[in-house]
C-alpha cells in the first residue's frame, strides 16, 4: 500500500532536478540557509484528502491528495522582476515534468482525481501575493497543488 508520504517523495525526486532547485525537503518549514535559488518544500501544510468506496466491494477503497508543493525563489536585491518570473515559470516547468509522468514512477494510479473533480488536471498553482522573509533574505513563494488517486484493498 502507497502511503502519501512515499506520493510526497515520489514528487519531491521528480521535481528536484528542475533547473535552479538547489535544495528541496519533506520535512523542512522554511528553505535552508544555503538555498541560493530555489527551494522544493513539499510538506502537509494545505495538503487534503478524502477518501470512498471503490467499484463494488466495501474492501476496495480509493482515496484521493491534493498534495501542495511549495517552489520558494530566492528575490537577489533589486531583482524582484527576475524572482517574480521564475517563481510564475517554475510551475510550468514543474507540471510539464509531472505530465510527463502521471503515476509518479508507480506511486499512484493516476494524476488528477474523479474524487476531487479533477480529472485529467496535472496541477494548479498560485503565487502568494507578498513576499516571505526569513533571515532579511525575501523569498517569493509559488505553490503548485497536485492532485493524485490512489486505490488500495482494505486489510480488515
Amino acid at each position: 500500500m502507497t502511503s502519501v508520504t512515499d506520493v510526497a517523495t515520489q514528487l519531491k525526486a521528480i521535481l528536484a532536478v528542475l533547473a535552479d532547485v538547489d535544495e528541496s525537503s519533506l520535512s523542512s518549514y522554511t528553505p535552508a540557509i544555503k538555498t541560493q535559488k530555489i527551494a522544493l518544500l513539499i510538506v502537509p501544510f494545505e495538503q487534503s484528502g478524502m477518501m470512498s468506496y471503490a467499484g463494488t466491494g466495501k474492501h476496495s477503497l480509493v482515496h484521493a491528495h491534493r498534495i501542495s508543493c511549495e517552489f520558494w525563489v530566492k528575490v537577489d536585491t533589486g531583482n524582484v522582476a527576475v524572482a517574480v518570473e521564475r517563481g510564475r515559470d517554475i510551475c510550468l516547468s514543474a507540471m510539464r515534468l509531472i505530465a510527463a509522468n502521471p503515476t509518479l514512477n508507480g506511486s499512484v494510479l493516476q494524476v488528477g482525481s474523479s474524487l476531487l473533480g479533477n480529472q485529467g488536471r496535472i496541477g494548479e498553482y498560485n503565487i502568494l501575493p507578498r513576499y516571505e522573509e526569513r533571515g532579511q533574505i525575501p523569498y517569493i513563494i509559488a505553490r503548485l497543488f497536485v492532485p493524485v488517486e490512489l486505490r488500495e484493498t482494505a486489510a480488515w
